[in-house]
């Protein structure tokens, strides 16, 4: 709902679940919208306190999502690079795309290399980040989550644009939806 109808939108949607009295499925998906919103409004603190809510509703569960509780992880690094908490942000990542590689989740690796490339960017180490965002966009691709795979060619192409090399259109040509 938030990439439709916006982050105010989203947020004004998941209200009503987050009152305390909702629990289970519905607790989870409204705080991963709704960190996701709040985050994207600059509400940044709101938002790492729903990730953790939210994180602790998933592992909860004991039955599986559609979604993975490393969702909330990625949530609360968005917040934190809000912030410019980039150190706590990129031991988040780190360690979350480590153990993507570990468990052979592409999702998990996909979704974290991203979050790296965002993460080096923002620190200037731009080969690392094109590094990344590479891999991220080969990823994407193979599993087809092309709302993922539009961030990390962004980021790749802000990347490729710091370094002075002329391949990002070749990449956005190279995006099939």
């Amino acid at each position: 709902m938030a990439t439709v109808a916006g982050p105010r939108a989203t947020l004004e949607a998941v209200a009503p679940l987050l009152t305390g009295t909702v629990s289970g499925p519905a607790l989870v998906w409204a705080c991963l919208a709704g960190a996701h919103s709040l985050a994207r409004s600059g509400r940044c603190q709101e938002a790492m306190a729903m990730t953790e809510r939210g994180h602790r509703a998933h592992v909860a569960l004991g039955e599986p999502m559609e979604w993975y509780p490393w969702f909330h992880l990625f949530n609360r690094s968005e917040a934190q690079l809000s912030m410019g908490r980039l150190r706590d942000a990129e031991a988040v990542v780190r360690r979350e795309y480590e153990t993507g590689i570990a468990e052979t989740s592409p999702e998990a690796q996909a979704c974290f290399a991203l979050q790296l490339a965002k993460v080096n960017l923002t620190c200037g180490r731009v080969r690392t980040a094109a590094r990344h965002a590479r891999e991220a966009v080969g990823v994407f691709r193979r599993i087809g989550r092309p709302v993922f795979l539009r961030e990390a060619l962004s980021c790749l192409v802000i990347a490729y644009a710091h370094l002075g090399e002329p391949r990002p259109t070749r990449c956005w040509k190279s995006w099939t939806p």
